[in-house]
């Protein structure tokens, strides 16, 4: 895959929109990290960061939230002005919103605002950085205990969708965001680190960038014991996986090992993502009852 091409998908991924958009972060930002003038926990709130937004949700900061991005979903966010899309967000909304700080994705140049101290750079690429993460975001606004609590919650439950060493067999899973063209999940990424940590072992695991781009050769080659569905944006109803050619001929569809899961809730690598590891781990529990 070229470059543009992955980078542009891995965005996608990141903010809920399984089509690529335009533009994508750089390579690095000279960004202050935060308010650095000791005149206390910020009031305005700009996340541009969907992951960030559900952390902010889930520490009780909804009343600072002044705006929100065209990749929010929540709807207790939906009232609030929108400063567009969140890799290439307009200054101008951004300005009028008034924050005191604004998480924003690293590489992201903001630094017609930096200036003033208002930017937090974030990244949140592996299922590793979640928790660093809230602990980051707790301490900036000013909700330490509570985003300690929220992290040993999230651990928790990502503890108990571990299904690592649980058996002697590793199925192999296939992680599909895209169906046309055909992009899946690959190394490095929060979504192959939930492959693993729920027992399976990430069949494109191999591939040379973090969302690789299939051909039907390769998806034939792969054939991985489960298919893992992501419905939503830029696929294809599962229903027609059995229609359709080469998913037709592999064998995880003609045995029915199909897994759906909801795109929209496992594509932000925040606080929920637990919750979805688990429901993965009884998902694929359940197929090896059958």
């Amino acid at each position: 895959m070229r470059r543009g091409t992955g980078w542009r998908l891995r965005c996608a991924i990141m903010v809920v929109v399984l089509q690529a958009p335009a533009g994508c972060l750089g390579e690095g930002t000279d960004a202050r990290r935060g308010r650095e003038d000791g005149s206390g926990p910020p009031e305005r709130i700009v996340s541009l960061v969907p992951a960030v937004t559900e952390m902010l949700l889930e520490l009780g900061a909804r009343g600072r939230i002044v705006a929100r991005t065209d990749s929010d979903p929540h709807p207790g966010l939906a009232a609030l002005p929108s400063v567009g899309n969140p890799l290439a967000p307009s200054l101008e909304e951004l300005t009028a919103s008034d924050p005191d700080l604004v998480i924003a994705w690293s590489g992201l140049d903001l630094s017609a605002m930096a200036a003033d101290g208002l930017v937090q750079s974030i990244s949140i690429d592996r299922l590793a950085d979640i928790g660093p993460a809230i602990t980051d975001v707790g301490r900036r606004i000013g909700e330490d205990e509570n985003a300690a609590e929220l992290r040993q919650s999230v651990m928790q439950r990502l503890r108990a969708a571990d299904r690592r060493g649980q058996g002697a067999r590793r199925p192999s899973l296939l992680w599909v965001v895209g169906s046309e063209p055909i992009v899946v999940a690959g190394p490095r990424t929060f979504i192959g680190d939930i492959m693993e940590l729920v027992g399976g072992r990430n069949a494109a695991g191999s591939a040379r960038t973090s969302w690789p781009m299939l051909g039907g050769e390769t998806l034939l080659s792969l054939d991985p014991d489960v298919l893992v569905w992501s419905e939503g944006a830029g696929m294809f109803p599962h229903e027609q996986l059995g229609r359709r050619g080469p998913w037709s001929r592999l064998t995880s569809v003609r045995s029915n090992r199909v897994i759906t899961v909801d795109g929209a809730r496992f594509h932000v690598p925040g606080p929920h993502i637990a919750s979805a590891a688990l429901d993965l781990a009884h998902s694929l529990a359940e197929l090896d009852r059958r």
